[in-house]
């Protein structure tokens, strides 16, 4: 009877070990994983809990208990299958090998041995179960000898059910035979009890689920509670559980005569399985509890991060903002006096001087034409990183507008023909006549990814050809409000690509080939924007190369008809209208036009007032927001161009008063806001500005907008 106490205590105290290692390592690691073992455990405790504790105050083993015992591990085993299933991948699941078949004859002869002995669903069942168990345990231990070199995690949890099956189902074995053999038996018991722990250690070996939100520092104090919790839920159990069981039995013994040999003890088993049952559906309401309270703290994180998130990307934009403007207000400088160089050189040698003074002029005109360049370049670093920067943080806007395609695409030969013929490049440009000129769509945005792949093209030929082709991919009739697939496919000539750097082309930063290409301008941003404004527009883009031969980059871009007109009739009705580029090519001339230039930055009002000079505008200046508000009350002006960001009061407020005074001179003057917060510069419009003018300015851009907003009766010609 000695072993026989011992055994069942083992057992239990095994189980309980296990489920409470568990159950700790669950508010740890919330994962299907540790939930699964606990469930293992629980199903064990269910059995040997009431099964120990009969025997403990009957002395005898129950009678009607048997179904209680084996329905508890008979789950747990198909518990610990589902675990086994959990570890494997698909592929694996797939994976047969002949030592799978081998529990065909443990199986088949534990059958044989268990039928003379009754409870055949039940012998069947766990056989059967165990069998599948030993079969899966053998394909992981396959898999992995299969596939360790390339980096297999080595299956614990399979090799410790391997062991449980061994323990499990020789100690039932031994018991169907008699003499020495049946000695093996408490052995086996013990050891199958200390498998229990093994498979413990292999889920938490094999564990690969994430952290609890309760495993760090400041959540403690939850972790100590619930493992008191868990105890204090254990000890009422199991010491609660013996004294009702001696309580009845006692109650038993006085009511019935040779109440110890009487069936009615057979109630204690209900009581004490009742209890066990209570405290599993504990264990696992406290996990349920760690679970909910987990996933409230997750949320509770998730909620702070995107808070900060935001804080981190208004910041970032505020950042960006004000990093725009401090950079682009020296540049404009720079880049202003530049240009006027470029002018009174230009001038200067056309006036006829000296051999000697003309080639000190084609000198001067020389390195001003290089720190153009080179302060074109910058801008267009600095106008990528600010595009890239409202993109993640979200604030790219797609506005659908009227444009003509054959527009478009004359401003990006125009543009892109100049750089290619600087380099002794063949341009050309096809396009389907079939395509319908008037389209809505973000004609700035659809440009920008065309002169991006474009550009692109011309950094990376150094000879041969480029060529833009434009197409579409419906070739039924087109009807107005049908969305169209414009096709654009840039194909140069070039170094190519190679297949290792295909797969990081479009990510920020990057550049290809940095050995032979050291000697190209770029910051490896521009291919990155390109797919994100495509994505934007529900396009997307695809790129062929070889290497050493060329490549072909192709974007399809989803636009709407306007009017069903093609490009080819388009343009043949254009023909006659030569002459108006021609005319928007002269230079602004308006002696008679008054105008006022706001800016706190001295030589941000001398690179105006200068790039003004040639037209002869005649121009009042003031150094702040105050000066512009009192010189706007009584002198009528033309147009105001108006910084946006001075000390005291700002362009936006300059703006608001000049409009509010009574008897002002300009309630309706065209007030243009000149700014260089590039990020956020629409937002001047909706501010009330007629216009905005991005800073650095330049003559081009300066006069363009002038004409636009100058009574045209004052635009006068220079020739005349």
């Amino acid at each position: 009877m000695f072993f026989e106490y011992a055994e069942s205590i083992v057992e239990l105290l095994a189980n309980l070990i296990a489920v409470s290692i568990c159950f700790f390592q669950f508010i740890n690691r919330r994962s299907k994983y540790i939930v699964c073992a606990t469930a293992i455990f629980l199903c064990g405790l269910l059995s040997s809990y009431y099964w120990t504790t009969y025997l403990l105050i009957t002395g005898d083993t129950p009678v009607v208990s048997d179904w209680f015992y084996y329905s508890g591990w008979n789950t747990a085993y198909f518990i610990l299958l589902i675990l086994i299933l959990l570890y494997k991948s698909k592929e694996e699941l797939r994976y047969f090998h002949p030592l799978m078949l081998l529990p065909i004859l443990p199986v088949t002869g534990q059958i044989i041995l268990y039928l003379p002995y009754g409870g055949i669903l039940n012998s069947v069942y766990e056989v059967l179960i165990f069998g599948v168990v030993l079969t899966m345990s053998i394909q992981s231990l396959c898999w992995y000898s299969k596939n360790k070199q390339n980096g297999v995690r080595f299956p614990y949890v399979a090799l410790a059910a391997i062991l449980l099956y061994i323990t499990s189902s020789g100690m039932w074995v031994v018991t169907c035979f008699t003499g020495w053999v049946d000695n093996l038996y408490y052995p086996l018991s013990f050891l199958n009890s200390a498998v229990y722990i093994i498979i413990v250690w292999a889920v938490i070996r094999s564990e690969a689920g994430k952290v609890s939100p309760l495993s760090d520092q400041k959540n403690k104090k939850y972790r100590h509670t619930l493992k008191i919790a868990y105890a204090a839920l254990v000890f009422v159990c199991c010491g609660g559980g013996l004294i009702l069981g001696m309580w009845i039995k006692s109650i038993i013994e006085i009511g019935i005569e040779n109440s110890s040999d009487s069936r009615v003890y057979d109630i204690i088993t209900t009581v004490l399985f009742i209890i066990s049952m209570f405290l599993s559906v504990s264990v696992v309401g406290i996990m349920t509890a760690v679970n909910l309270v987990g996933k409230m703290i997750e949320n509770n994180e998730i909620r702070e991060a995107r808070i900060i998130a935001d804080q981190s990307n208004r910041a970032k934009s505020e950042f960006l903002a004000s990093m725009s403007h401090e950079i682009r207000t020296p540049i404009n400088a720079i880049m202003g006096f530049n240009e006027i160089i470029l002018r009174e050189s230009s001038k200067a040698a056309n006036d006829k001087p000296s051999d000697e003074d003309n080639k000190i002029f084609r000198e001067i005109s020389d390195h001003a034409g290089n720190i153009e360049r080179a302060g074109e370049n910058l801008l267009t670093i600095i106008n990528d990183i600010l595009d890239l920067s409202g993109i993640e943080a979200g604030k790219l806007k797609i506005v659908q507008a009227e444009y003509r395609l054959s527009s478009l695409l004359d401003d990006v030969s125009n543009m892109i023909g100049f750089k290619a013929r600087a380099k002794a490049l063949d341009f050309s440009v096809e396009v389907d006549d079939s395509i319908p000129d008037t389209l809505s769509g973000d004609e700035q945005r659809v440009k920008q990814i065309v002169i991006n792949l474009l550009n692109n093209a011309v950094k990376y030929t150094d000879k041969g050809k480029i060529r833009l082709t434009v197409s579409c991919d419906e070739k039924a009739e087109f009807t107005k409000g049908q969305r169209i697939p414009l096709r654009f496919a840039v194909s140069d000539t070039g170094i190519g690509i190679r297949p290792e750097d295909m797969e990081k082309l479009f990510e920020k930063f990057e550049r290809m080939d940095l050995a032979r290409n050291s000697s190209v301008e770029g910051n490896g941003l521009g291919l990155a924007i390109t797919k994100s404004l495509i994505a934007a527009m529900d396009g997307n883009i695809d790129v062929k190369s070889v290497y050493g031969e060329g490549s072909v980059f192709t974007a399809i871009i989803p636009q709407e008809i306007l009017s069903c007109e093609s490009i080819k009739e388009a343009r043949s009705k254009a023909v006659p209208e030569k002459v108006r580029p021609e005319k928007a090519e002269r230079p602004l001339y308006a002696p008679d036009a008054h105008i006022l230039i706001v800016d706190d930055t001295p030589m941000n009002i001398k690179v105006a007032t200068a790039l003004l000079k040639p037209s002869k505008i005649h121009a009042d200046t003031a150094p702040g927001g105050e000066e512009a508000i009192e010189m706007a009350k009584s002198v009528k002006y033309d147009v105001i161009l108006m910084d946006q960001m001075m000390p005291k009061v700002d362009g936006t407020t300059a703006l608001h008063r000049i409009r509010e005074q009574e008897d002002g001179a300009n309630r309706e003057t065209p007030v243009i806001c000149l700014t260089a917060d590039a990020v956020n510069s629409e937002k001047y419009i909706e501010a009330g500005f007629t216009d905005y003018l991005a800073k650095p300015i330049v003559g081009d851009s300066l006069e363009t907008i002038l004409k636009k907003y100058l009574p045209a009766d004052l635009i006068g010609d220079p020739e005349t």
